[in-house]
């Protein structure tokens, strides 16, 4: 900010950025904080906003109001061990490792989220698709749709999906 109130040249404060990221080693610190458990960080939902803005163009850009109607879901419920379902098809650490993490995670509105809640994967993408509100408006969301199960594969393969989106987003690269 300082040197924004000294008039000093974008090109200048853009080099004293630069130097302070690479200090502070930021890119590879956001990449872990991506990378790990991200359910309980006060900044994930508005991150996944952020996602979402980036799939529709600029002619169907709406608002997303962050409040307590928009909620986020885990697609592998977090009560996964009582559903016979993902019994069947979830190994305990593996869904351990994967269940906050980005890849298993999306935006409901709070009566899809709650509709949807524990159940098994068929009858989520059902509730996504229709349940009492029609279709989930969210982008993110709907691209779930094309699964036929919800397995390490697919969260592991959204994961890195969010991931490169959201740094490509926040113009950062990152090896």
């Amino acid at each position: 900010l300082a040197m924004v109130k000294k008039n000093d040249k974008i090109e200048k404060i853009r080099e004293e950025i630069d130097k302070k990221l690479e200090k502070d080693n930021v890119k590879k610190r956001l990449k872990e904080n991506l990378e790990g458990e991200v359910y309980d960080e006060a900044w994930l939902k508005p991150l996944l906003i952020l996602l979402e803005y980036k799939q529709t163009d600029n002619s169907k850009i709406e608002f997303i109001d962050n409040d307590k109607k928009l909620q986020i879901d885990h697609i592998l419920p977090k009560k996964w061990e009582k559903i016979d379902y993902w019994k069947e098809k979830w190994e305990q650490s593996i869904a351990i490792e994967w269940l906050n993490k980005l890849g298993n995670l999306t935006l409901l509105s709070d009566k899809k989220n709650k509709e949807a809640s524990n159940d098994s994967f068929p009858n989520k993408l059902e509730i996504y698709k229709r349940g009492k509100d029609g279709t989930t408006a969210f982008r993110i969301t709907q691209s779930i749709l094309e699964k036929k199960e919800w397995t390490k594969t697919e969260v592991s393969e959204r994961h890195d999906w969010s991931i490169k989106n959201i740094l490509e987003i926040l113009g950062i690269e990152y090896q």
